[in-house]
């Protein structure tokens, strides 16, 4: 009421600086409908006069605050009307961006309706969560970092659909796309992992350059478009990810990869002059890390050495010289960050069983209290940050990963039906599928991924004819799985510790897991992924990824001898994909450039010759598989809107003597891990789905204990 009768005050003095009859009629008008709305209460009335003002009248100014009004009536006339009321305070924020204060009350107004028709949880402590709006479609995707702004005003995500930075605003519902180019002829790039600056006014991005896939540097991206500059070459360093910005604006926390054995480390980089430091080398697995808000103390969260499936967390002081154990436990503890007044370390954790939240009071760089239980229950997360008003913001659900069957008419070249939905016992992370040799069986990965809470997955091999499925644990994060040509063994890629990877099997009847190649689990670390075995178990073929040469190698390898020949390599960053045909005498391979071409070659050795070529945007694979007559190849990529009439990923075949592409149908938000049964009626592959699954935005509020917020 008090907001309401400043307000008017202020049009009332207004009216006395209109000098033209057209303004001051203007005014009029205002003051009649604004009789209707407060005296009359007819607010269908005073709406269409508001209307009438903001038609009529030259005054910006006036303008903006029939539009608020209109927006107040609509408010007035209940939650029937609150979609109308929403667009018209949003009229405002967008039409008359100068009018400050007129603005900043429609913002106060959205802001309000949102928080109203939020579901809301709430504890007896006063914890509440609500549910936001966050309308990211296909090719709109939130990044690996803390996505909110600190001022809790937007969202940021990267846009693939136009290879730029976007920014969501929560208040408004407004996306808008951020020129993220250094200069017009740049080529394609892309960000992974973008922070905010401390006024919530720039964000920071590690920028990909695709055509050559080099993490090239960290730029400076103002949201207002009105900067972009380069802030930290990483030429030195085969990745650089910024974590955090300091609250103070000068330095920048990142984790860089050093290239070969030299692992990890915790970095400083000056935003002024670009200089770096690096305050530690960390050998295990890095997780996420944040300055304390004073810019004393880095915490980050870790995995214990041969402890891969699990983190720590810990502290250490800003000139390296202090460390100091935070959270030690057997259970998996993620870091979330501090609070605002730098009191507390907030972190998820599974010992009770599931994923909760927890917070440790922290001071001067230790322990100050045991850990406490915030929030039981939140299953798997994605932290997108917490603002200086003390809420956490997190997303949850969204795209859930399975495996999916369609039928395939090779004669006339089509999909014959919709893809079907494998059941499992577990859902939402299923993925690589495999048949086996005679067709009775398939093997999936289930477990890992982006949102996983811990790194472990396993291996399940499921009957096609009973339905039974056994499960295979692995303390380690299995790809590729690839049956033996007998159907005794299963082999597969997996990490077992940080930047290794290395080639294991798991024995079926037994169930006990190997290590397969190389023997040495202690050599130089390796990028190796599983390609196949020949049929008469003579030889397997596998990608050889070394990142920091930039070189990616297919190799074959004599199962009997250890012998290794390398059949192919390309000047490339990101790994090939490669299929062996099903006789076991030809190898298909394709990159991940922007112009890709579909090559086959001997499976003992000799010249590639080109099947087909396409443009794919974006570094996403293609994956390709044989047909059992190894007289075609069929692959994945994005379908030609233009010319199909639909959008998303579909499947085309190739003869492999070449010519162009079929396209066989299918159109589905991604399609991964292809594989074509032994009988060519039928095909598997991991999908999101035939849509794309809204991810929810969660605010926790009110979440500090009593102890903090004194």
């Amino acid at each position: 009421m008090k907001r309401l009768t400043i307000l008017i005050a202020v049009l009332t003095l207004s009216a006395f600086s209109f000098g033209s009859l057209a303004f001051q009629n203007g005014y009029d008008l205002f003051q009649k409908a604004l009789a209707k709305e407060r005296a009359e209460g007819n607010l269908e009335e005073a709406i269409a006069l508001y209307q009438k003002v903001i038609e009529e009248t030259k005054d910006e100014s006036l303008a903006a605050k029939a539009q608020l009004r209109i927006g107040i009536c609509y408010e007035k006339l209940g939650q029937e009307k609150a979609k109308l009321a929403q667009e018209a305070f949003r009229k405002v924020v967008e039409n008359y961006p100068r009018q400050v204060d007129t603005v900043k009350v429609a913002r106060e107004k959205l802001s309000g309706l949102l928080r109203a028709q939020a579901p809301m949880e709430k504890n007896v402590d006063g914890l509440s969560l609500r549910h936001l709006l966050m309308p990211m479609k296909g090719g709109e995707e939130v990044g690996f970092g803390r996505d909110i702004s600190p001022d809790g005003r937007y969202l940021a995500y990267f846009d693939y659909n136009v290879g730029a930075m976007g920014v969501y605003e929560l208040a408004t519902g407004k996306k808008r796309v951020v020129e993220s180019k250094l200069k017009s002829d740049e080529p394609w790039g892309e960000s992974w992992s973008f922070i905010w600056s401390p006024d919530s006014k720039a964000l920071l991005c590690n920028w990909w350059l695709t055509p050559d896939f080099h993490w090239s540097d960290l730029r400076v991206i103002r949201i207002d478009g009105t900067e972009q500059r380069t802030v930290f070459s990483s030429d030195r360093y085969e990745d650089v990810y910024p974590m955090h910005w300091s609250s103070d604006g000068r330095q920048i926390l990142a984790a860089f990869y050093g290239g070969g054995s030299e692992g990890k480390k915790i970095g400083l980089i000056s935003v002024e002059d670009s200089s770096e430091r690096i305050l530690k080398t960390i050998d295990p697995k890095w997780g996420y890390m944040e300055f304390s808000p004073d810019a004393r103390y880095v915490v980050y969260d870790f995995c214990p050495e041969k402890e891969y499936s699990r983190h720590d967390i810990s502290i250490i002081s800003m000139d390296g010289k202090f460390e100091n154990p935070l959270v030690t436990h057997p259970a998996h503890d993620s870091l979330v960050g501090w609070s605002p007044d730098g009191k507390n370390v907030l972190f998820t954790s599974d010992r009770t069983g599931t994923n909760d939240l927890w917070i440790i009071p922290v001071k001067d760089g230790r322990p100050d209290g045991q850990a406490e239980l915030i929030k039981k229950g939140l299953g798997k997360i994605e932290v997108a940050g917490i603002t200086q008003n003390v809420s956490l913001y997190y997303i949850s659900g969204g795209q859930m990963e399975d495996l999916y069957v369609v039928e395939l008419d090779q004669a006339a070249g089509r999909v014959n039906k919709d893809p079907k939905k494998m059941v499992f016992s577990q859902e939402g992370s299923n993925s690589w599928p495999q048949y086996s040799p005679d067709g009775k069986s398939i093997v999936c990965v289930q477990g890992g991924g982006i949102m996983a809470e811990r790194a472990e997955t396993q291996l399940c091999v499921r009957s096609l004819e009973t339905g039974e499925e056994r499960q295979f644990p692995l303390k380690m994060q299995a790809r590729h799985p690839r049956w033996s040509p007998d159907g005794l063994f299963v082999y597969f890629t997996a990490t077992d510790r940080p930047r290794h990877l290395g080639i294991y099997r798991v024995e079926l009847d037994t169930g006990r897991v190997s290590r397969a190649w190389p023997e040495d689990p202690e050599d130089k670390p390796l990028g190796d992924i599983f390609v196949g075995i020949s049929p008469d178990g003579q030889n397997c073929y596998y990608v050889r990824s070394e990142e920091e040469n930039r070189i990616c190698r297919l190799v074959s390898r004599d199962l009997e001898t250890g012998n290794e020949k390398e059949l192919f390599r390309m000047d490339v960053r990101l790994p090939l994909a490669a299929s062996l045909s099903s006789d076991g005498k030809w190898l298909a391979v394709v990159s991940r450039e922007e112009e890709r071409a579909i090559q086959v070659l001997p499976s003992n050795g000799g010249e590639p010759r080109e099947v087909c070529r396409f443009t794919l945007k974006g570094g996403h694979p293609t994956w390709l598989d044989w047909t059992p007559d190894s007289q075609s190849i069929i692959f994945t990529k994005r379908i030609d809107e233009s010319k199909s009439g639909v959008s998303g990923w579909g499947l085309y075949r190739v003869s492999a003597g070449g010519g162009d592409p079929e396209f066989l149908g299918i159109s589905t938000t991604y399609i991964s891990d292809i594989d074509v049964h032994p009988d060519g009626k039928h095909l598997a592959f991991a999908s999101y789905g035939p849509e794309w699954k809204e991810a929810k935005l969660w605010v926790m509020e009110n979440f500090l204990p009593d102890k903090g917020k004194k």
